[in-house]
Parts: C-alpha cells; sequence; structure tokens
C-alpha cells in the first residue's frame, strides 16, 4: 500500500507540484523581467540624458575657444596696437641689420636668469600696449570669474621681433615658430592643444595677423587659451553624481583633461571605454577598473568657422550609484520570488498529497479486484469530485460482485457442454472419416480389378486417373484427421531428444547417417510437436533423393533459440522456399505435411523456414522465442 502511494505521489502528485511551482517560477521571472527591463529602461534614459550633456559640453568648450580666439581679432584692430606695431616696423626698417639686432636681443632675452629682467625685457613688459592687453584679458579674467582662461598673449611686428606680451616669454625672436609663420596667411589660426613652454600651461593658440589700413601684415598677435581651466569651469555642469566623471581626450586618444586625478596626454587609446566609441555620439556600459560604469560620449565637431579637433568628451557614473534603486528593489522582488516559491512547494505538496492519498486507496482496491477480490470496497468520505468518485466506484464493484457471483459456476456448466459436443462431433467425424476410407479402400479395389480386366488403353487412362484422385481423396481424409487435433490440447513443455526418437518410429532410415544434438533443451509446444519433426525427416526422405545424411542440432542466439534440421539432399529451389508450407496442390497430389508442421508450430509462437541451397540440401529452422524454451540437465 505504502508502495502504490509512493508511486502514485511520484508521478501525480509531482506533476502537481511541479505545475504548481513552474506557475510561481514564471510568475517570479516575469517580475525579475519587469524589473531587469526597467533597469535597462532607466539605463537608457541616464545614457541619453547624459549623452545630451556631454554634446552641449563638447559644444560649449569649441564656443569657448571660438569665441576667446576672436578677440583676438578684436584687440588687434585697436589703434594703440597698431599703432605700436607700426612704430616698431619704422624702427627696425631704420636698422642696418634688423636680423642681427633681433638675434643679439634674442641671444640676451634667452640667456637672462628667469629671476632677473633685464631693462630691454622691461621695456617690452611694461609697454602701454603689454599692460593694457595684460590688464583686458588676463587680469579681467581672474577678478571677474576666477579663472585665468587666457594664458599669454604675445605681439609681433613683421620682423617677428616681441614688441608686447603679458608676461616673459622665452624668447625674443618669434618667426621661427610654427605659428607665426602660418598666421601670415590665415585670418584667424587655432592650434590643436599643446603645451606652451613661455605661458607653461596646456591650451590652444589662436594666432591672427596685424594688418594696416591697406590690407597688409604688418604684425602677428597670438593668444594662449588655458583649455584645463575651461574645461574646469564646464565640469561644474556635468557632474550630477557622486560618482560622476568627466575627461576629454584627443582624437588619438590622448587625455587632456579628467575631473578625477590624471596625467595630462596620457595615452588612453587602448582603455575599454575609449575602444567603445563607434560614432560622433553615444552611450554604453563599461568595467574601468572594477567598477561597472556607465559612459556617454560626444564628438566635438567646432563652432561657426572654427571645425574643431573632434575631441572627446565622456561623462560617466558608477551603475551602482544610477541604478541603485533598480538594483535594490530587483534584489526585493528576487527574495520574495524565493519564499514565495518555497511557500509555493509546502503548499502544492500538501495539495498533492490530498490528492493522490484518495487515488493510491482507488489504486490499491482496483488491483486487489483485479485479482478477484470483488468485496473491496474505498473507504473515502469527502464531499469533492474524488468522495463522489469513490462512491461511483463502490457501486460498480457491488454490481460487478453479483454479476459475477456464479459466473464460475456457469463457465464451468458451458465449459462442460462444450466438450460434449466436441467430443460427439468427434466421434461423428472419426467414423465419418472410418467409413468413408473403408469404401474408398473397396473403390480402389474394384478400380484395380477394372483395369486388370480392360483392354481399352482409353478406358485404362481414365481408371488410372480415378485411381489417384481416390489416392488424394484418402490423404485429404487422414490430413483432415491430423489437422483436427491440433490446438486441441493445452501446450506443453517437449523434451527434444525423446521427441525426435518417437518422431522417427517407423521410418525406413536404412543407409542414412542421422545425427543428433538435441540433448539438454525443452520447448513449450502443441502436443503435436513430434509431427512436425516427423514430417520434416519424412520430408527428407521423400524428397532428398541423393541425401545420405540428416542432422538435427540447436543453437542459442541473443533473441531465442533455432533448432535446425538438414540434410545433403538435391534441396528446395529458390522460387519453392515459401510456398512448401502453403496449403496446396503439386502434380503429385496433396502436399499437407509442411503446412500442417507450420500450424502446429504456430500456436505457441514458434517459426519455420527453409534455408538451404538448391543442389547442396535442405535446411529448415525453427525459431523458438525466448520463454518458449529452457535448459535441462539430462533426459526429463
Amino acid at each position: 500500500m505504502n508502495g502504490i502511494r509512493l508511486r502514485l505521489f511520484s508521478k501525480i502528485g509531482i506533476k502537481l507540484a511541479v505545475g504548481f511551482i513552474a506557475l510561481l517560477i514564471m510568475m517570479a521571472s516575469l517580475a525579475l523581467y519587469s524589473t531587469m527591463a526597467s533597469r535597462r529602461a532607466l539605463a537608457d534614459s541616464v545614457g541619453l540624458a547624459s549623452e545630451a550633456i556631454v554634446r552641449s559640453l563638447a559644444d560649449t568648450m569649441d564656443k569657448i575657444i571660438y569665441l576667446k580666439s576672436h578677440e583676438i581679432i578684436t584687440i588687434i584692430g585697436d589703434y594703440q596696437i597698431t599703432k605700436e606695431v607700426s612704430d616698431s616696423n619704422s624702427a627696425f626698417d631704420a636698422m642696418v641689420d634688423p636680423e642681427e639686432y633681433i638675434n643679439q636681443i634674442d641671444e640676451n632675452w634667452t640667456s637672462a636668469p628667469l629671476d632677473v629682467i633685464p631693462e630691454y625685457m622691461r621695456a617690452i613688459l611694461e609697454s602701454n600696449v603689454s599692460i593694457m592687453i595684460k590688464t583686458q584679458f588676463v587680469e579681467h579674467y581672474l577678478s571677474a570669474h576666477g579663472i585665468a582662461i587666457i594664458g599669454e598673449i604675445i605681439i609681433t611686428n613683421k620682423y617677428g621681433a616681441l614688441i608686447a606680451a603679458t608676461d616673459r616669454t622665452t624668447d625674443f625672436r618669434q618667426n621661427d615658430e610654427t605659428w607665426w609663420q602660418s598666421a601670415q596667411e590665415s585670418e584667424l589660426l587655432i592650434s590643436d592643444i599643446s603645451y606652451d613652454e613661455s605661458s607653461d600651461i596646456y591650451g590652444v593658440s589662436a594666432c591672427a595677423p596685424i594688418l594696416d589700413d591697406y590690407g597688409e601684415v604688418i604684425g602677428i598677435a597670438k593668444a594662449v587659451i588655458n583649455v584645463l581651466s575651461a574645461a574646469k569651469d564646464i565640469e561644474l555642469t556635468a557632474l550630477g553624481y557622486e560618482t560622476s566623471e568627466l575627461k576629454i581626450t584627443t582624437q588619438e586618444g590622448l587625455l587632456i583633461f579628467s575631473s578625477r586625478a590624471y596625467v595630462i596626454f596620457q595615452n588612453v587609446s587602448s582603455f575599454a571605454f575609449f575602444e567603445r566609441v563607434t560614432d560622433e555620439r553615444g552611450y554604453f556600459s563599461e568595467k574601468e577598473g572594477s567598477v561597472d560604469r556607465l559612459f556617454s560620449y560626444a564628438t566635438s565637431t567646432g563652432y561657426l568657422e572654427y571645425e574643431g579637433y573632434g575631441w572627446l568628451v565622456f561623462l560617466s557614473h558608477s551603475e551602482d550609484e544610477v541604478l541603485g534603486p533598480a538594483t535594490e528593489l530587483q534584489t526585493r522582488i528576487l527574495i520574495v520570488a524565493i519564499l514565495t516559491i518555497a511557500l509555493g512547494a509546502v503548499l502544492s505538496a500538501v495539495l498533492s498529497r490530498s490528492i493522490t492519498r484518495p487515488i493510491a486507496a482507488l489504486e490499491a482496491v482496483t488491483r486487489s479486484m483485479a485479482k478477484g477480490e470483488l468485496d473491496q470496497r474505498i473507504a473515502i468520505v469527502r464531499e469533492d469530485e474524488l468522495g463522489r468518485l469513490a462512491e461511483s466506484f463502490n457501486t460498480m464493484a457491488s454490481e460487478l460482485e453479483l454479476l459475477y457471483s456464479d459466473l464460475d459456476e456457469r463457465v464451468r456448466e458451458r465449459t462442460k457442454d462444450l466438450k460434449n459436443v466436441n467430443a460427439k462431433l468427434g466421434v461423428l467425424a472419426s467414423i465419418t472419416r472410418h467409413d468413408a476410407l473403408n469404401q474408398m479402400t473397396i473403390q480402389k479395389g474394384l478400380l484395380g480389378m477394372a483395369m486388370e480386366s480392360s483392354k481399352d488403353p482409353v478406358l485404362n487412362g481414365y481408371l488410372q486417373r480415378l485411381d489417384a484422385a481416390t489416392d488424394n481423396l484418402v490423404a485429404f481424409m487422414k490430413f483432415t484427421s491430423e489437422y483436427g487435433e491440433v490446438g486441441i490440447n493445452k501446450p506443453e513443455w517437449v523434451y527434444l531428444q525423446e521427441t525426435l526418437v518417437s518422431a522417427i518410429a517407423g521410418l525406413d532410415l536404412a543407409g542414412k547417417e542421422l545425427n543428433k544434438r538435441l540433448e539438454g533443451v525443452e520447448v513449450f509446444a502443441d502436443p503435436m510437436f513430434p509431427k512436425v519433426l516427423h514430417n520434416l525427416i519424412t520430408n527428407s526422405l521423400k524428397h532428398g533423393k541423393t541425401n545420405t545424411a540428416i542432422s538435427l542440432s540447436y543453437s542459442e542466439g541473443s533473441e531465442g533459440l533455432t533448432i535446425v534440421m538438414e540434410d545433403n539432399g538435391v534441396g528446395v529451389p529458390t522460387e519453392r522456399k515459401e510456398a512448401i508450407f502453403l496449403r496446396e496442390r503439386t502434380v503429385s497430389g496433396h502436399s499437407h505435411g509442411l503446412f500442417l508442421s507450420a500450424e502446429i508450430l504456430k500456436i505457441t509462437n514458434i517459426s519455420i523456414r527453409e534455408t538451404g541451397i538448391a543442389g547442396r540440401g535442405a535446411r529448415f529452422e525453427i525459431f523458438v522465442p525466448k520463454g518458449k524454451y529452457r535448459f535441462v540437465h539430462g533426459p526429463r
């Protein structure tokens, strides 16, 4: 009973439990998916917002550079500056060798100690133009905005000699610098970020030619814009989280600025976040160190005439901080889901037991009734469908018990009646065959006498054919006698060795070698099994013609036992191998022996086939499936 309950619970109960738990898991999975989708949506929202911010920062950076650079054009148009430049050019024009003068001053300038300002240097640095540009730009931005956004401004004449500067420069001669030479051909030249030694800052240089009233270049002005100060200024508007970090790099991956500690011009082109850049703007998640961060980036595209240098502005935040609320919600849902699944498992087990126990009781009673115990009933008192099922089952069991109460007696009576009828029919058939065979014997005798006394060859031909037909009829009557015995008696275990002895009794085996290896095995077959071996040996003696040996043996394979009877006669033609087991008519009359053998074997699912080679001998294989044979020691 316990085994049945366990078996039922392992099937129905587990299916119910698994189904209920699967439903809970699906609901929990849906909740988790929703939180994951919300987390992804939040990440997308922050990414898009940060992308808009860095786009604005990149534009602001380009705008600052352009506007500050454009101020150079404004100052070089000042009358005081153009007059100072023109006067300087006139003074240099009056010199016998201005280049020699420039070289001499430049040599003295570069060799002067840093803590000493010679008179010729002081005259330039404290000129009216130098004081004006220093006051209007450098000091103004420091006092008004607190940042040194203009690092240095210098002005040269047409010879490249320095005539004004906001601070001491590294040298006096400027026309040997690339920026000075390039500014000759440009209205406004803005260089990419680089280190300016004179001002000791990293910035971009804005250079413009100074023109006279005729549009001729009379000098060059240069201003170094402090990019780092500008970056710090825009940084204040970008950092929205505690873990936010702003980075600015060149297009080649050199680090210009970072809101965290950094090394200027550090090559970050091989860093994971830089390698993720595939477009002008975008956002992505990437690990930086051991922290997962959400990056947004945009490429600077210039401002008005300033085309920019494609700097990349990155704004990143720690995902733990940005997505913290979504992560916390996901964790809570996961905990609730685990607790719900555990509680659901307990409830499903209780529910399953409440269903499987009555079913187990029903199965136990059903098995008892199958064994003939029709007085068994189910003791289940419930108001649900299982209770009604138990009530219906008990009603059915009562009706079956009533129905079969006298069934055995009626079956015995009917069986006895059938045996009596079969016995009478058997007697009648036996008498009929006996009388018919007697009449056929008389008929054959008369036919023989008629053929001996007749001299008419035509009449003798008819008499011979009639005699052959009588022989066929006699053979048919004998076949019906034998076939009528097939299946009458129950199958039994037949010992092959003893069966062969009875099978060959009365057969003329003179001149034939009989090899038999059938010891130690029994076959479950019809009691007429000896007739099978008898028919096979008779068939070999009758049709083998040239055979001199007959052998019988058996062998066991993976699927069953094979009994083999073979001889060395003429064999069976290929086209006749299947037909010999059919109830057919041949030239010599009826051939029912092998047909009868096959029918006897079929009763216990035993089969027979002929596998010999024509001209070498016949080979009959009787296949006995597993369960229909057994091995014994010695004679039965």
